[in-house]
């Protein structure tokens, strides 16, 4: 069973002469274990898709499957659940608490839970070594670099080992040293705990991580690859297919 499907989506903003549409009927499905990554030139929907796949946002017509349940029909605190306890988000402006350390910042969600000291701090200092922040877990974010925010925006999402994460634009904020740490940090996750990740990027060695990409334009799939040759193959279709739908990796 698909972990999420999107059926004939449509979303539309604005009321009469100034409605605007940013999907438009639009359908894929989402698989446990994948890697997918949405792409698309500027306004071309990709941020509204993922929204609605994360129920962080609903479609104007359509339908979204959590788990073959349809979004619309759960309520709130099933939602809320799924939010909370089933998926983890980084987002390009970190969305850190400047008043908590890095290790409360990461430890936060499952603070929330109640969840023992001895546990909390298990999984932190695992996380931390993962990510390479175990020197900087007293420091706050900001005596942080750029890089190190964003690895622990990545350590908060993980730390309930959710079972997809959604990511819109993680390493546009990065050097490329840094978006290299985080995406094999996500590949790895991927792989060894299979975890779901999908990700929104204008950019081609980012989206190289992916297993499958979902291209879309003017708020339509415009086309679909999958990977199946080495990562350095992957990118040049990409860039490949960039070309042909226009609008290049954001620089």
């Amino acid at each position: 069973m698909s972990i999420i499907e999107l059926r004939q989506v449509s979303k539309t903003y604005g009321i009469k002469k100034n409605r605007y549409s940013a999907v438009n009927n639009v359908s894929f499905r989402i698989e446990p274990g994948e890697f997918l990554g949405i792409m698309g030139p500027s306004g071309a929907g990709k941020s509204t898709l993922l929204n609605m796949a994360s129920t962080l946002d609903f479609p104007t017509s359509g339908t979204v499957l959590l788990n073959g349940k349809v979004t619309t029909g759960l309520n709130e605190r099933k939602l809320a659940d799924f939010r909370k306890n089933k998926s983890g988000y980084i987002f390009q402006d970190f969305s850190l608490l400047e008043n908590l350390t890095v290790q409360e910042n990461i430890e936060l969600p499952l603070l929330a839970d109640h969840v023992a000291a001895r546990e909390v701090w298990r999984r932190v200092r695992q996380v931390a070594q993962l990510l390479l922040l175990e020197s900087v877990l007293n420091h706050y974010p900001s005596e942080l670099s750029v890089g190190q925010k964003q690895r622990v925006a990545a350590g908060r999402a993980i730390i309930k080992r959710p079972a997809i994460i959604f990511a819109d634009e993680p390493t546009g904020s990065l050097d490329s040293r840094s978006a290299t740490e985080l995406l094999q940090f996500l590949s790895e996750v991927n792989q060894k705990e299979q975890t779901t990740i999908m990700m929104v990027t204008h950019d081609p060695f980012t989206a190289s991580y992916c297993k499958r990409i979902i291209f879309v334009r003017d708020g339509q799939i415009f086309s679909e690859i999958n990977r199946a040759e080495s990562r350095q193959d992957f990118f040049e279709k990409i860039i490949n297919m960039q070309a042909v739908i226009g609008g290049g990796p954001k620089r």
